[in-house]
């Protein structure tokens, strides 16, 4: 009984600690201009974690820089069970990644243009939903780029061809 006790004095202790540091990440992701333009996009906690893990995408000369510090550029493997296949590079930050990942999936409940999207991507890929999402996170991680350096909103209408996905009338 006592054992069980102290487990439970442990979780609320944890659960405290954590409330406090979501606290302190909201109030720092506000005061800090560059990740308060990407909090509107993927959410405060994502934002502080990609400045925190990459530094803002405006101080990245091209997309393709930022990409490449995030891990999710491609690049060929080759090898006896591969045959050309592009694959992730992963050698950015596993962190930023995970909250790229989780930011992917908030967006796709949340918006029209990005489910169908996803919802093309998966069907020409075979079924695919992983790839599907990176692919996604990969043009999350452009806009994000575009909209830190043209100091606009982000719009899914901008970053993907809306005429060819076969968007369902709202």
């Amino acid at each position: 009984m006592d054992f069980l006790r102290e487990l439970c004095a442990r979780a609320l202790t944890t659960l405290k600690n954590h409330q406090l540091a979501a606290r302190r990440l909201r109030a720092l992701s506000r005061k800090d201009p560059r990740s308060k333009a990407m909090a509107q996009t993927v959410g405060e906690a994502t934002a502080a974690v990609l400045v925190h893990e990459l530094g803002g995408p405006e101080q990245f000369g091209s997309a393709r820089a930022y990409l490449k510090a995030a891990g999710l550029n491609l690049r060929e493997k080759s090898s006896g069970k591969y045959q050309g296949q592009l694959k992730l590079t992963k050698r950015g930050s596993s962190r930023a990644r995970r909250y790229l990942w989780m930011a992917a999936l908030r967006l796709l409940q949340t918006d029209a243009v990005i489910r169908a999207y996803y919802v093309q991507k998966v069907t020409r890929r075979g079924g695919r939903k992983s790839a599907a999402v990176v692919a996604l996170m990969r043009k999350l991680v452009k806009g994000l780029h575009a909209c830190a350096r043209s100091g606009q909103e982000f719009d899914s209408h901008k970053l993907f061809d809306v005429s060819r996905l076969a968007l369902s009338p709202s």
